[in-house]
């Protein structure tokens, strides 16, 4: 994974998930779905612009959305991405993905988004 970073590959990623292609598609977000699991990484990826397209493919029910909610929830346990997040649409498609709107059957997917939008709640109301 460090090799992919030192080599700008990470951005290359993000730009890849981005396209509006279904083969693409499912390529980006495959791999940023590995890459997410990795804590030092989500961060970077999104402030590299990796949230947008995952929240689009899910917001089209893209063949690819559930390696899409799968890397949006890797990236949302780390609370250092939620304003983030929230900023491009990644809490509502957490919402949606906890209801069972998106990713239908991926029941452990919907269990953590549940959790992630718990946790962003939580530190939402310690600022105030």
């Amino acid at each position: 994974h460090y090799l992919l970073e030192s080599a700008s590959a990470l951005e290359q990623v993000v730009a890849i998930a981005s396209l509006v292609d279904e083969e693409c598609e499912e390529c980006g977000a495959f791999s940023l779905a590995l890459l997410a699991r990795n804590k030092s990484f989500q961060v970077k990826l999104t402030n590299m612009g990796a949230v947008r397209p995952l929240v689009s493919m899910m917001a089209r029910n893209s063949a690819s959305e559930h390696y899409a909610a799968d890397a949006l929830v890797q990236i949302s346990n780390n609370r250092e991405t939620h304003v983030r997040l929230a900023e491009d649409g990644g809490i509502q498609a957490l919402l949606k993905l906890g209801q069972g709107k998106v990713a239908a059957g991926r029941d452990d997917l919907q269990d953590q988004a549940k959790i992630s939008v718990g946790d962003f709640a939580k530190a939402v109301s310690k600022q105030f």
